[in-house]
């Protein structure tokens, strides 16, 4: 997702939807995207070596990975990672990819109409 994580909180709260930020161990994370590219996840490594601040993965209350898969195989990959800061969305990963669609969709447009924010 494009939207920070404020935003998308916020327009949780407002759906109802629970969720909670969790530290999750890499090998519980279950990916629903297998083809990744190189490249990116190369991208990602380097961003974690070099200790860079990145978003939380969103995942279901099942632990799926829902958004930014390259980020997630990044930490999967780096032996010295112990644990992932998440935003588990408490759904299953169609209504979480639903709602979490919506939210994103509602950004864009905000920002198309406003673009000054």
């Amino acid at each position: 997702m494009k939207t920070e994580l404020p935003y998308v909180k916020n327009e949780l709260d407002k759906h109802g939807v629970g969720y909670e930020m969790v530290q999750i161990e890499p090998k519980e994370l279950i990916p629903l995207q297998q083809n990744v590219k190189k490249n990116k996840v190369d991208y990602f490594k380097d961003k974690i070596n070099n200790d860079s601040p990145l978003e939380p993965i969103c995942i279901t209350n099942d632990n799926e990975i829902l958004d930014v898969h390259h980020r997630a195989y990044a930490f999967m990959a780096d032996p010295s990672v112990k644990s992932i800061v998440c935003l588990k969305v408490c759904l299953n990963k169609n209504d979480a990819a639903r709602i979490l669609n919506k939210i994103q969709d509602k950004f864009d447009f905000e920002q198309n109409f406003n673009p000054e924010k």
